[in-house]
């Protein structure tokens, strides 16, 4: 199971050089930086929230295809 300490412990010291990614037909990012900064913020100020689950899956999506490029 992905848990947001994994991704965030992933990202914490990875190198995005001005990154772009397409997570799917209709979701690109410009700015993989600011989205997993982002994303991470939200999702740890609104812990439990199930509202919120759309960020995770997003960041989750993020964080495998990265994670399989290694």
């Amino acid at each position: 199971m992905i848990r947001l300490n994994n991704i965030e412990e992933f990202f914490k010291d990875f190198n995005f050089n001005d990154r772009k990614i397409q997570i799917s037909k209709s979701e690109n990012v410009l700015d993989v930086k600011k989205f997993v900064e982002s994303h991470i913020s939200i999702l740890k100020a609104n812990k439990g929230n199930p509202v919120y689950m759309p960020y995770f899956t997003r960041l989750k999506k993020i964080y495998l295809l990265l994670k399989s490029e290694l």
